[in-house]
């Protein structure tokens, strides 16, 4: 992919069609979330713009960019590419974070235990992947999800 500057992505945000999609379908029930574009699950997470692009033009199901390191660029393309949410796995800065809300995205948290789910509480996560055990303690005022797959390899 091309990278391009900083500015030409901004000014390309003012022509984005895809604005994000709301959640509120899943009121109270269990988003599945997937590295797999074509099963049945709910949502599709992935960290390849390419994917995220192909996907908002051909697929039903909610979009997740899926960031090990968010910055301000990432959450600019994940924009133009037409992503739902961002889903992290460890907390990043409050500025970003409120960035990427401002920006309509869901911010989803994969959380491995309680500590993660009381430290994205407070961060104010909208979405909190993890086990069945641990998402009974996650408040019903959030949603919920569950990761059905591993995440696709690259060996053939």
């Amino acid at each position: 992919m091309q990278e391009l500057s900083k500015e030409i992505l901004i000014k390309s945000l003012g022509f984005n069609l895809f604005y994000p999609r709301d959640l509120s379908e899943f009121k109270n029930e269990i988003i599945k979330f997937s590295y797999d574009l074509n099963d049945l699950n709910d949502a599709f997470i992935t960290s390849n713009f390419d994917e995220l692009g192909y996907a908002r033009r051909y697929v039903k199901k909610h979009l997740f960019y899926y960031s090990k390191n968010l910055s301000e660029d990432e959450l600019i393309k994940a924009s133009i590419y037409g992503a739902d949410g961002i889903v992290l796995n460890k907390i990043a800065n409050n500025d970003l974070l409120n960035l990427a809300k401002n920006c309509g995205f869901s911010l989803g948290f994969l959380a491995k235990n309680n500590i993660d789910l009381f430290k994205a509480t407070i961060k104010q996560f909208d979405i909190f992947i993890a086990s069945d055990k641990l998402l009974k303690n996650v408040p019903n005022t959030k949603y919920k999800g569950i990761l059905n797959a591993t995440p696709k390899s690259t060996l053939a």
